[in-house]
């Protein structure tokens, strides 16, 4: 209840609960989808106790907040209803041109399943820590219940994926899981010499890929449509789910897996030719020095299906975690420089928060409440997230889990 009087405020200050179609959030930050933008007093909002910023782009209505997000999320979509939650927001139904939609449906459904990502990168660096401090041994079974964890996190990808997608597009989230489920069965899932109808299908291992789900989510949606013209209203209360099922699943095994894996192994050739030819040096470099101006236009996530896509299929990102874990460093030490040179005790209060939250990996109310303000600390960042990044890729540095604790990956 901590919050209530802010909740309130918030509401009324992007227009009252009519203006939103709905709010959801991510790591820090709220994101409204109004109906009308003009309508959000954005000058208010920023002199809000608690807000870092906003930012307003055709994706959404973005008020940056820090990590309490969770909290006050929850606590406004109960005060605006069950119509504006959140929980299919999407849809199809935002505007802008297709390619727009469909970033923005990709953007809002991979950030839900960072968390479970981040939590078994948790567990596997503890794990390791453990495991090289002798205080648990890599062969006991206390050590392997734990390990099944982080396993089963990446194994049931597609099935996290799958109830994410759904929400966004308006699908059942519980055939969606069906589906996935039924993909990453010991009938399906890698086996040799499949044929259906007479017609041999590709030996698939779609536990190691996510782009075959996105792309069976995408048709559920499609056949739904075309099943609800179909057939009559009187039995698609009984009829149309199974339906959907017995279409999804083939049209999935025959199209969408072989062109999902081809996505993602053309995705994985492209990242392996630059590397190759140029050096992951240059990407790793030119990401860690660019990571905070990406942050501050919101479109920080456009690399979560590249990096997610190495983490599937080769198992470890010879690129962004580490880029990422360089930058958020380098954004510590600037605010962290900031702290000893002011004399003003709320900047001090301020810049002390943003620090520890980039410590721990959470840099917006760094890049929102230091260094909009104050412009001359992204060149440091941009030096010293370039350097770090430019010495990880000469040295080959890798990571086989996306999680940054105290600065280590």
């Amino acid at each position: 209840m901590a919050y209530k009087q802010f909740c309130a405020d918030m509401i009324e200050l992007v227009g009252g609960k009519d203006n939103i179609t709905s709010v959801t959030h991510c790591m820090t930050r709220l994101r409204f989808k109004l109906v009308d933008v003009e309508k959000a007093q954005t000058g208010a909002i920023k002199a809000l106790n608690g807000v870092v910023d906003v930012v307003s782009n055709p994706v959404a209505y973005q008020v940056i907040i820090g990590t309490q997000v969770s909290e006050i999320c929850p606590m406004i979509q109960s005060m605006i209803g069950n119509q504006a939650s959140g929980e299919a927001d999407s849809g199809g139904k935002a505007g802008g041109n297709p390619l727009g939609r469909a970033l923005t449906i990709l953007s809002e459904s991979m950030s839900p399943v960072i968390v479970p990502i981040m939590a078994a990168g948790l567990l596997a660096g503890i794990l390791s820590l453990l495991s090289l401090t002798g205080l648990v041994a890599a062969e006991s079974s206390t050590y392997q219940i734990f390990e099944s964890i982080r396993l089963s996190v990446f194994y049931f990808l597609p099935v996290l994926i799958a109830m994410s997608f759904a929400r966004q597009l308006d699908v059942n989230p519980y055939l969606a899981v069906t589906v996935a489920v039924t993909l990453l069965s010991t009938s399906i899932n890698g086996v040799e010499g499949l044929n259906l109808f007479g017609y041999t299908l590709p030996t698939i291992t779609y536990s190691n890929s996510f782009f075959p789900i996105i792309l069976a989510i995408i048709a559920m949606r499609y056949i739904g449509f075309a099943l609800e013209r179909i057939v009559p209203k009187a039995l698609q209360y009984f009829f149309n789910p199974v339906l959907l099922l017995v279409l999804t699943i083939p049209v999935t095994l025959v199209f969408f897996g072989p062109l999902g894996t081809m996505i993602s192994d053309v995705m994985n050739w492209f990242f392996q030719f630059v590397m190759t030819h140029v050096g992951s040096w240059a990407a790793v470099a030119i990401y860690a020095a660019c990571q905070p101006f990406l942050i501050t236009l919101g479109a920080g996530n456009f690399i979560i299906p590249i990096y997610m896509n190495f983490y599937a299929t080769m198992g470890y990102d010879p690129v962004f975690t580490a880029a990422w874990v360089i930058s958020d460093i380098a954004v510590c030490g600037a605010v962290v420089g900031c702290l000893f040179r002011t004399k003003d005790a709320h900047k001090r209060e301020l810049f002390g928060t943003a620090a520890f939250s980039a410590f721990m990996g959470v840099t917006e109310p760094a890049i929102y409440g230091v260094f909009v303000p104050n412009r001359r600390p992204y060149l440091a960042v941009v030096i010293g997230g370039g350097l770090g990044g430019l010495f990880a890729g000469l040295m080959g540095v890798i990571s086989y889990a996306p999680i940054t604790l105290f600065g280590l990956t």
